[in-house]
């Protein structure tokens, strides 16, 4: 998945552009078996994991859907690790939006990465 456009000059963030004329659309949401969802990252942990097991146990996928990237058919990467995890050791279905790979990401997760990044870029600081 790519973004719509590249950093402004002058500034390190990068924006998302959307056409005048753009309607917003409704995602389609895709039931996918968890186990054929790949991660994106090496490691997941944390004690989410554990309480969205048991969440998932008793009730199911609860919550939005997981938003996944097919890199080619079939390949699907997902960018929650820690919910698509927890499906997968509870066998719970996972409730997913499929995107293509170069569709621009939604200009919600620009922003969240975004933030992530600067989290990580202080936590870099206040160690060095």
């Amino acid at each position: 998945m790519q973004q719509a456009s590249g950093p402004r000059q002058g500034t390190s963030k990068p924006t998302t552009k959307q056409p005048a004329n753009a309607k917003p659309t409704t995602p389609t949401v895709t039931t996918v078996n968890a186990k054929n969802i790949k991660f994106s990252q090496s490691s997941v942990n944390g004690p989410q994991v554990k309480a969205l097991e048991q969440s998932m146990k008793q009730k199911g996928w609860q919550g939005s859907p997981v938003d996944v990237v097919e890199t080619k058919p079939g390949n699907l990467v997902t960018l929650d690790n820690k919910r698509v995890l927890a499906a997968s050791r509870t066998d719970t279905p996972v409730q997913a939006v499929i995107h293509a790979a170069d569709t621009p990401l939604p200009t919600n997760y620009v922003e969240r990465l975004l933030l992530k990044m600067e989290e990580f870029q202080l936590l870099l600081e206040t160690q060095s």
